[in-house]
């Protein structure tokens, strides 16, 4: 069976929209089809990365994000050892509260976000650990051994309190109190003074997830292709063996209904996390035309035999050819 994966967080629209905003009425007729006429399923996962992982067979909790993008994101470096993410954040006092803004926000440089990550190091210089810029936004901390931790992706909790997502089980007081040392050591650091000083907002924390031993595959197989931007999605990709590519080299998605694939565009996630609304309507706009219609085109052209959308927090509609007959609803 020929099958077009496409999985698009933030699909379903803002709150804003939901509650019938007039700025953001969508004219989406290929979306409203789908919605209409598929089956629907709730995956049990939570969050984008859950999804991901649970669409090539691991169900690890929390996904082992960091072992499988590490591959990627640092090639040259010792893979021996246990890896976390460590991501650079921003925590925003509020009343009583400190709120939760990933490196979206940030916009660090590279050279930034490496002198903070020196600057940070002597705090576990002792332990053997080492802590790895692999982008401005994507740092990893080597251990000595897998922490008893269990911890929550970014992509879940920003704008919200942090306090119930910090990390917990038996090793929480340590990781604990290896976070605030972090921040106080951030708090003094030099290239936060003149980020400040240039109206630019400080990284005042680093999040620690993603973390788990190697995940198994659970016998699932991909014969076909990716395509994406996106550093999780392709990691998985080549950790199940599939070839991946460039969402620029997707000009015609009608090429991509040649085999057995999956496309991933995770740009709708960041402007739906951060209700950042017209910008959510013109890019959600751009991706009908761009991925919705061409998907829907090919089924009814019986270039494919299925058309599966998988949004957030594990929502998947499937479409196949017989369920376009379903006049009954609308």
């Amino acid at each position: 069976m020929k099958r077009l994966t496409l999985v698009l967080p933030g699909v379903e629209g803002l709150a804003e929209l939901r509650e019938g905003s007039a700025a953001l009425k969508l004219d989406l007729p290929a979306w409203a089809r789908i919605d209409a006429k598929a089956d629907r399923e709730q995956w049990p996962v939570s969050g984008y990365e859950a999804a991901l992982f649970q669409l090539f067979g691991m169900t690890s909790k929390p996904a082992p994000v960091a072992a499988v993008t590490v591959t990627q994101d640092l090639p040259d470096s010792e893979q021996a050892g246990v890896w976390l993410r460590a991501d650079p954040v921003y925590l925003r006092a509020d009343r009583d509260h400190l709120r939760f803004f990933d490196a979206h926000v940030l916009e660090l440089t590279q050279q930034e976000a490496e002198t903070l990550a020196a600057e940070i190091g002597a705090i576990y210089a002792d332990l053997g650990w080492q802590l790895h810029v692999a982008a401005p936004d994507r740092w990893y901390l080597r251990v000595d051994a897998e922490p008893d931790l269990v911890t929550v992706p970014p992509s879940e909790i920003v704008g919200r309190v942090v306090d119930p997502f910090l990390p917990t089980g038996p090793e929480r007081n340590r990781w604990h109190a290896l976070m605030t040392e972090m921040q106080m050591v951030l708090h003094m650091s030099e290239v936060n003074a003149r980020r400040e000083r240039q109206g630019r907002l400080p990284v005042n924390s680093v999040w620690f997830w993603g973390n788990g031993p190697s995940p198994t595959t659970g016998g699932v197989v991909f014969d076909g292709r990716l395509t994406s931007d996106d550093p999780l999605a392709i990691a998985l990709a080549h950790y199940m063996g599939m070839e991946a590519g460039s969402l620029n080299d997707a000009e015609n998605p009608r090429a991509l209904t040649a085999m057995e694939s999956i496309l991933v565009d995770h740009r709708l996630l960041r402007l739906s996390l951060y209700a950042e609304a017209e910008r959510w309507q013109a890019e959600r706009e751009a991706l009908e035309q761009r991925w919705i219609e061409p998907g829907l085109a090919a089924l009814h052209a019986r270039q494919i035999d299925e058309l599966r959308v998988i949004g957030s927090s594990g929502n998947v509609w499937r479409l196949r050819r017989r369920h376009l007959w379903r006049f009954w609803r609308r």
